[in-house]
Order: C-alpha cells, then sequence, then structure tokens
C-alpha cells in the first residue's frame, strides 16, 4: 500500500491546526518535542511521513487528545475522499486503486478511533 502525497499534507495540516489551538510557533512546539523546527515545518508542509507514535507524541506535546486529533484527521481525509469519484473494490488479480486504498486506510483509522473512543 501507498501513501500519496496529499494525505500526509491532510496529517501535517491537522498538525499545524493543532499546534495552532494551542498557541505555539513551530520552535516552541519544536522544543517541548526535543526537536528542531524544521522537523515540525516538514511534517505540516507534508514533506515528512509521521508514524502514529510520533503523532502520540506530538499530541501530548500540544496538550492536545491523541484521539481528537486521529478523528479529525479521518474526518478531513474523509472529506476529501468524498470529492473523489468512489472507487470500486479491485477484481481478483488486479491491483487495487490509490483511491479505494486511501478509503480503506480512513476506514481502518476510523475504525480505531471508534474503538479507542468507547474505552
Amino acid at each position: 500500500m501507498r501513501i500519496e502525497p496529499e494525505q500526509y499534507r491532510t496529517v501535517g495540516a491537522c498538525l499545524a491546526a493543532a499546534r495552532g489551538r494551542a498557541n505555539l510557533t513551530q520552535t516552541e512546539a519544536a522544543e517541548r518535542l526535543g526537536r528542531k523546527q524544521t522537523f515540525l515545518s516538514e511534517i505540516e508542509r507534508g514533506l515528512r511521513r509521521v508514524d502514529v507514535l510520533e503523532i502520540v507524541l506530538i499530541s501530548r506535546a500540544l496538550d492536545a487528545n491523541p484521539l481528537q486529533l486521529f478523528a479529525e484527521v479521518t474526518r478531513s481525509a474523509e472529506a476529501e475522499l468524498k470529492v473523489q469519484k468512489p472507487q470500486r473494490p479491485p477484481k481478483a488479480g488486479e491491483r487495487p486503486s490509490v483511491l479505494y486504498r486511501a478509503s480503506s486506510v480512513v476506514s481502518a483509522v476510523a475504525l480505531l478511533s471508534a474503538l479507542a473512543m468507547s474505552r
């Protein structure tokens, strides 16, 4: 499965919004993480891949709820997918389209978010 640049930008935009709600500059947030400002800049612009654990650490540094941040990413990604033409499941032996794969990822994140929120 391949994640497309637009999806990295979606995650970055959600992290930037959370940083903005915390009234922190990139430099201030990076200091809380013990990282350089360019680290956050690259994530927020969608130039750097960020994994689940990094999202949790970043959200904690921003005094944000990681589950709410995951929900925000999910909503943003779903909104982008709704603009696109609905995709059919791949036939046997056929490679799934990028949008179909992305919708599967969004569904998985939504399911994980819902499970975590129900605890």
